[in-house]
């Protein structure tokens, strides 16, 4: 007798054959960033809607996005980027190129690429949000955004505060430093690059997707990310507030972000929504179907 497949792997495989029927639909580009490193950039064109521009995590590339895509094409023009050291585009060797500061800008390059002298709503996850979170509080990108959406990827600086408030209950800060182990091992030198090469091929049982192509290369130079700003973020948290409405959809499954690090967020905020999503950390890939009008109901609903 055969057994019949769960909901989650139905998922799963449907989102792997969305994603190989909708990469061809995409115009494909380069901006360069400040500091000259090339950014590849990938757009679709739905006239008269308005522009989504998609920031992916690690260690993945654009592609993670493709499933959610196929379900918001219609009604967005779509905008994604390989952000630095992933995918196409460039890979720094310096651990200070992967700083947020210098992340805002590549957004800001690939924005004026992807949809030139248009504002955008903005999505992330994982770190494509912890780096988001950056031009969300930024002045200069104030007439640009119309709004953010964050995924498993809450901002350092925010989390550096609330883990020095005295009412954050000590239960919730432990739990998410044991959900957050890797991190300290990401600092160690040469250990993480050689767990990666051991890692590859089994860390689609644990992403419940595919790696791309540039997998191996992508975790390597994606290091750095955490290298780069990790610790001085939340040692030395900045007051920060967000210059456009913001929709965080917490993940309860997900293994290494806790909802936690999203507390008191009308402090970074305070024009602000949070959802529930029942799915693990790659929800957007394997649970793109039923997230679809979540994002889009959390879009249509933000008001300047």
């Amino acid at each position: 007798m055969t057994d019949l497949p769960s909901a989650q792997a139905v998922e799963t495989a449907d989102s792997r054959k969305v994603a190989k029927q909708t990469a061809p639909e995409f115009e494909r580009g380069s901006a360069v960033s400040s500091d000259g490193t090339q950014i590849a950039t990938y757009r679709l064109i739905n006239p008269g809607k308005p522009w989504l521009i998609m920031v992916h995590g690690y260690p993945d590339d654009h592609s993670v996005w493709l499933p959610l895509v196929a379900q918001l094409k219609e009604h967005y023009s779509i905008g994604l980027y390989d952000t630095r050291g992933a995918g196409a585009s460039g890979k720094p060797a310096a651990i200070s190129s992967y700083q947020l500061g210098q992340l805002a800008n590549d957004l800001w390059a690939a924005s004026e690429v992807i949809c030139p002298n248009e504002s955008f709503y903005l999505i992330g996850h994982d770190w494509g949000s912890i780096q988001s979170w950056e031009p969300v509080c930024e002045a200069r990108f104030s007439q640009k955004l119309l709004g953010f959406t964050s995924i498993s990827g809450p901002c350092l600086d925010h989390v550096g505060r609330i883990g020095r408030d005295s009412n954050t209950p000590p239960k919730q800060t432990i739990t998410q430093l044991l959900s957050s182990w890797y991190i300290a091992v990401f600092h160690l030198p040469v250990l993480p690059e050689l767990l990666i090469q051991r890692l590859e091929k089994h860390f689609p049982k644990i992403s419940k997707k595919p790696n791309q192509p540039s997998f191996a290369s992508d975790a390597q130079h994606g290091i750095k990310l955490y290298r780069a700003n990790m610790i001085q973020r939340l040692a030395l948290p900045r007051k920060l507030k967000a210059v456009c409405p913001v929709h965080a959809i917490l993940l309860t499954r997900d293994a290494y972000v806790k909802p936690y690090t999203y507390r008191n967020l009308d402090q970074l905020a305070s024009n602000n929504r949070v959802s529930e999503f029942d799915a693990e950390h790659w929800g957007i890939y394997t649970h793109a179907v039923p997230l679809a009008p979540i994002v889009r109901q959390g879009f249509a609903e933000m008001k300047r």
